[in-house]
């Protein structure tokens, strides 16, 4: 159970202890009843639902690409693929705190404040609230979400732990968006025959690709010096030098763009998702950030800045592949999650948790 008393210090007094003092406090706390920010706001702070939107985003694309018209099966699809962001997000806040202890330390005090363990209970039941849900739409959605909660737990979990192998790593973190396709596939009447429409293939081969290169690349860049003081393996980590990671993931992200229109051709797309390219020049900019600076907080702004990026590209996607008031409404509701969450300052990426300086 959560302790009455007193946090014993403040969030910077805890980053000037010893880095094996942080440690110890945030595996041996059982959190604290009433701490500030609340526990709600922590749970939340810790399931950073500003980047959880592209999920809930990529599962309507799905939805429109296999032809379905809105229904309450489409609203749980979304609210699964929204969830199990999150909760890969809670899985990941409760293993690494190695890595965290070296990249952004502030988490190890919040996760404190809650309670290491009790952030593990919670997020199980949150896993089983999804099940719950899943029973309602079909046996065959339950199995995949089943599967989606046994995939984010092992990303950061053993025995597999994929986050150790790098390139494989890239791959499940990129089913952030490819997934929900698969989901989609559970729920339809004509989910075996989307294995053979060429548009449906197309926009997940290409979202998949694009998720690996524009998102999980730049992402792993920002931890390059934390994550090799913590011998943590990487994408980024792969490279002699940061300077090196961030040029090779600013190349990647900026092909990928530039290869929508090949994926238009081969896959027969519609011509005018090519506007989503206006995109490509503030995905430039992040990029240039990203190689210029090398500097945690600047380095973090790009990287939270890029959040803006890609959920933008993602919602000019879907825009103009169904302008309908569902879509704008729900684009509407998903920009509403990320203002809000970045104004209660529900993230542990906020800009003033990641100091100019290495902590």
């Amino acid at each position: 159970m959560p302790a009455d008393g007193e946090v014993p210090f403040s969030c910077d007094a805890f980053l000037r202890l010893p880095s094996s003092d942080r440690l110890t406090w945030v595996i041996e706390s059982k959190g604290y009843r009433n701490p500030q920010p609340g526990r709600l706001s922590l749970f939340l702070m810790f399931a950073r639902p500003r980047v959880c939107v592209a999920g809930a985003l990529a599962f309507y694309l799905a939805w429109v690409y296999a032809g379905q018209s809105q229904s309450w099966k489409m609203v749980v699809g979304m609210a699964i693929a929204f969830l199990l962001n999150a909760i890969a997000n809670l899985f990941n806040m409760y293993t690494d705190i190695y890595e965290d202890n070296e990249n952004i330390p502030v988490r190890l005090f919040y996760i404190g404040l809650y309670g290491r363990q009790a952030l593990l209970r919670h997020t199980y039941a949150v896993c089983i609230a999804m099940v719950v849900i899943a029973i309602s739409v079909s046996p065959a959605f339950l199995v995949a979400v089943i599967g989606g909660i046994i995939g984010t737990q092992q990303y950061s979990f053993g025995p597999l732990r994929i986050k150790r192998r790098p390139i494989l790593a890239v791959g499940l973190f990129a089913m952030a968006v490819g997934y929900p396709y698969l989901t989609v596939l559970t729920i339809v009447p004509n989910g075996v025959e989307l294995l053979r429409n060429r548009h449906f293939i197309m926009m997940v081969a290409y979202l998949f690709l694009w998720l690996c290169c524009a998102v999980v690349l730049i992402n792993n860049v920002a931890d390059y010096h934390g994550d090799r003081r913590a011998k943590i393996l990487t994408s980024a980590t792969l490279a002699r030098s940061r300077t090196r990671a961030a040029v090779v993931a600013a190349i990647a992200a900026i092909a990928v763009y530039l290869g929508l229109p090949i994926f238009v051709c081969i896959g027969g797309l519609p011509m005018r998702l090519l506007w989503s390219l206006l995109w490509l020049l503030p995905a430039v900019w992040v990029c240039g950030r990203l190689v210029r600076y090398d500097d945690p907080k600047r380095t973090n702004d790009a990287l939270r800045d890029n959040v803006v990026v890609q959920h933008g590209f993602l919602a000019t996607l879907t825009l103009l592949s169904s302008f309908t008031a569902a879509t704008v409404l729900i684009l509407i509701l998903g920009a509403t999650i990320i203002i809000a969450a970045d104004v209660l300052k529900l993230d542990t990426r906020r800009r003033e948790d990641v100091k100019s300086h290495n902590l």
